[in-house]
C-alpha cells in the first residue's frame, strides 16, 4: 500500500511516468481494492496479465518474521526477470554512482551516497540514509530513519528497523534481523537478531 502511494503521489507531483494499475492478491480476504487501488489478479497470474496490458511488476511482501519465506516464496513464481520494474521517488537523492537492482524501491527522502549498490527486491523506506561505498544484497527491508554507515555490507535478505543505526564497515549475515533503534557496532551473524538494547539471539 505504501509503495502504491508513493508512486501515486510521484505521477501526481512530479509528473511521473510511472502508474499503479492495482495489487496482485491472493488474500481473496482483503477484498477488490486496497486504499482506493484494485485488486487485478492472483498472484501466479501476474505475468499473464502483465504482458496483456504492458505493466511492469513490484514485489513487496516482507515481514521481518517471515523474511526466508518470503524471499522463497517470490522464487515460487518463477516470474521471468523483465516483468520486473525499479521506482524511485523524485524526492530521494541517489549519487551518481549509486545504483540499485530490478524490482526495488526507494522512498522519498531516502538518501544513496557515492558507491552505494543496492541489490534486486529492496525496500528502502523514507528518511533512509545509505553513506559512502555501502553494499546492501537483495530482497532486503530498511525500514524509516534507518542508517547504514560507509562501507557496511548488508546480506540478502535483511531486515533493518526504524530508526537503527550501522556502524561503518560492519557486516550483516543473511536474513539478520536488526531491531528498531538498535545501535550495531560489531558485525551481525547470519539469520541473527540484534534488539534495541544491543542483545542479540538466533533470530
Amino acid at each position: 500500500m505504501n509503495i502504491a502511494e508513493q508512486i501515486d503521489d510521484a505521477r501526481r507531483r512530479f509528473g511521473a511516468q510511472q502508474r499503479v494499475r492495482g495489487f496482485a492478491i491472493d488474500d481473496t480476504d482483503l477484498g477488490e481494492s486496497i486504499a482506493g487501488f484494485p485488486v487485478v489478479c492472483r498472484i501466479r497470474e501476474v505475468s499473464e496479465h502483465a504482458r496483456d496490458i504492458g505493466a511492469k511488476v513490484i514485489f513487496a511482501l516482507y515481514r521481518p518474521d517471515v523474511m526466508r519465506e518470503r524471499v522463497a516464496l517470490l522464487a515460487t513464481y518463477g516470474l521471468l526477470p523483465e516483468i520486473f520494474t525499479s521506482f524511485v521517488h523524485p524526492h530521494a537523492y541517489l549519487a551518481r554512482s549509486a545504483s540499485i537492482g530490478r524490482g526495488t524501491v526507494v522512498f522519498a527522502h531516502a538518501s544513496l551516497m557515492k558507491g552505494v549498490t543496492v541489490g534486486d527486491f529492496c525496500i528502502l523506506n523514507s528518511q533512509v540514509i545509505i553513506e559512502h561505498d555501502a553494499r546492501v544484497g537483495s530482497s532486503c527491508f530498511l525500514a524509516a530513519g534507518a542508517c547504514l554507515g560507509a562501507d557496511v555490507a548488508l546480506g540478502h535478505g535483511v531486515f533493518v528497523g526504524m530508526e537503527a543505526v550501522l556502524r561503518p564497515g560492519i557486516a550483516v549475515g543473511d536474513f539478520a534481523f536488526v531491531n528498531m533503534g538498535a545501535v550495531v557496532t560489531r558485525d551481525v551473524e547470519r539469520g541473527e537478531q540484534v534488539r534495541q538494547d544491543g542483545s542479540r539471539r538466533a533470530h
